[in-house]
């Protein structure tokens, strides 16, 4: 008796095979009920750093960008300033001061996501905008439409009991450091990356660093702030702890949810809701790292984002 199921679409002779864990809305093994998946891009909660050429712009320009610096009595350019505000919005606005976005700008806030307090509003807020990455399937088919108060209340205290929130945001803040200061130790490494012969050494390096990988000590390492350049594998450290922080800012978190406890795989928990017990598989996707060699790119995109938010509060009332 085959051990194969006849409708299997994997070719079991190829050598290679890429087994994920399933977190589709559709009904597996004896599953007798209806499943729903829950899939969002919460963004970073972090807050980040406002650029220098960003602050020199504002200080040429004062007398210019004088309605954005009194706007709420100053509270508003306040708290860009004193890098209060996190990059989904700040990325937001400067979409909306180029034209690129029709709609209103958001009202969810990736820093009430990660907070356990204003974690359902922020779901809430999440689906009520259809420019932000949420989605809710129900059997299969995408019912967007139907995520109620209940089933928001569901996702947010499963989402809080699996501990995901938590894991996410804390490799978000994995580095301090600025994009800004990350690119100005790349800019001093990248001669050599551009040399075939002297590049491999730094290739070697890189292995070497995350292979000896441990949470607190690279931390650590990773938030050294150098003097005078530092060492070859100072600075890779901390690029490569920036890189982290990087990757865990754009992790999809996706949950599965059903009320049929009888087949728990090790992927499955149990878990209660109201006295009802569900169900509940967690899970982050979307763990491809970022690249260190596109660096260049993201401090030219942050340096124009940032410096089109005070232009565009600036002319708006």
């Amino acid at each position: 008796m085959s051990l194969i199921r006849s409708e299997s679409k994997i070719d079991f002779k190829n050598p290679l095979a890429l087994l994920i864990t399933s977190f589709a809305s559709v009904q597996e093994d004896e599953e007798t009920c209806s499943i729903l998946s829950f899939e969002t891009k919460p963004k970073s909660g972090v807050t980040e750093f406002v650029p220098s050429v960003t602050r020199e712009y504002i200080d040429k320009h004062r007398e210019e960008l004088a309605h954005f610096l009194c706007r709420d009595e100053g509270k508003s350019a306040e708290s860009f300033l004193s890098n209060q505000l996190t990059k989904f919005h700040v990325m937001q606005v400067s979409r909306k001061h180029k034209g690129k976005m029709k709609e209103d700008l958001s009202r969810y806030s990736p820093s009430e996501f990660f907070r356990e307090e204003t974690l359902e509003k922020a779901l809430g807020d999440l689906m009520a905008d259809k420019q932000i990455y949420g989605r809710l399937f129900v059997d299969g088919i995408d019912r967007r439409e139907e995520m109620t108060p209940h089933r928001i209340s569901i996702v947010a205290s499963f989402l809080r009991q699996s501990g995901v929130i938590e894991a996410v945001y804390k490799y978000q803040g994995f580095s301090s450091h600025s994009l800004e200061y990350i690119s100005g130790l790349y800019n001093q490494i990248l001669p050599e990356l551009q040399d075939p012969i002297k590049r491999e050494g730094h290739f070697c390096l890189i292995r070497s660093i995350l292979k000896g990988y441990e949470y607190s000590s690279m931390k650590e390492r990773a938030n050294l702030v150098l003097q005078e350049g530092g060492s070859l594998t100072d600075r890779w450290t901390i690029i490569l702890g920036y890189i982290i922080s990087a990757t865990a800012k754009d992790f999809t978190i996706i949950i599965r949810i059903s009320e049929d406890l009888s087949h728990l795989t090790s992927f499955d928990r149990a878990v209660e809701y109201q006295g009802k017990a569900y169900k509940v598989r967690v899970g982050v996707i979307d763990l491809e790292a970022k690249l260190y060699t596109k660096l260049p790119l993201y401090i030219k995109e942050v340096n124009e984002a940032y410096s089109n938010y005070p232009k565009y509060y600036n002319k708006t009332e």
